[in-house]
């Protein structure tokens, strides 16, 4: 399934601050995997708690663990479980930036998942860096070597409700972001806080240069 609805926005940061505004009440959690500073910062602008379940390997530096950037699935489902409620939504950062880079593996994707859809919550991509962290997967992986970059992004998308993005980074452009959903409800939601935030849904504050780049990129 694809995300038919995109907001675009000036940056990555003004994709976290539209989020955050309609999706974040004051003192719930937003759960992840060492989340970036301005990831965080957003979180915490809006009253909400940005609480790490990144694994214990992710801290230790000599430890070769292929995918570092993994959620510990335990912490997680323990968190959520005390409750529910106070969950705003889930971020995988792929990969993981402030943890140095390190990816996270389709199967701690797809375990996420799960949890997200168990609990009824809604999950996120910070996707800056979704094809480093979709080749990583293809060459450390088991069930994966012999499968195209285009096919492991599809699936790792499969499993998220949406997405936020850097076009800085993987797509290769000077400025911009987007934020991209599969349902047109959250996109309808957000569309106000967009354009009184970012600009009209049509160009989010960007140029139509940097558009036209970024949709290449």
């Amino acid at each position: 399934m694809s995300f038919d609805y995109i907001l675009p926005t000036h940056q990555g940061r003004g994709a976290e601050h539209v989020l955050d505004k309609l999706l974040i009440k004051e003192g719930q959690i937003v759960p992840g995997n060492l989340h970036f500073d301005t990831t965080k910062a957003h979180i915490e602008n809006q009253g909400g708690v940005a609480v790490d379940c990144t694994i214990q390997e992710a801290y230790d530096i000599k430890n070769p663990y292929p995918f570092k950037g993994n959620l510990d699935i335990q912490k997680l489902e323990d968190l959520i479980s005390k409750d529910p409620a106070k969950v705003a939504y889930i971020l995988i950062t792929v990969t993981c930036n402030t943890g140095g880079g390190h990816p996270v593996s389709m199967e701690n994707i797809r375990a996420v998942s799960g949890i997200a859809k168990k609990h009824n919550i809604l999950l996120f991509f910070d996707a800056a860096r979704y094809a480093e962290n979709a080749y990583f997967i293809k060459t450390r992986e088991e069930g994966y070597k012999d499968k195209g970059i285009r096919s492991i992004v599809m699936e790792m998308m499969g499993y998220v409700d949406g997405c936020l993005m850097s076009g800085k980074k993987d797509a290769l452009v000077n400025i911009g972001g987007f934020l991209a959903f599969k349902e047109r409800d959250l996109y309808q939601r957000l569309s106000p806080i967009c354009v009184l935030m970012e600009g009209f849904p049509t160009y989010g504050g960007m140029s139509g240069r940097a558009m036209e780049a970024m949709a290449v990129g």
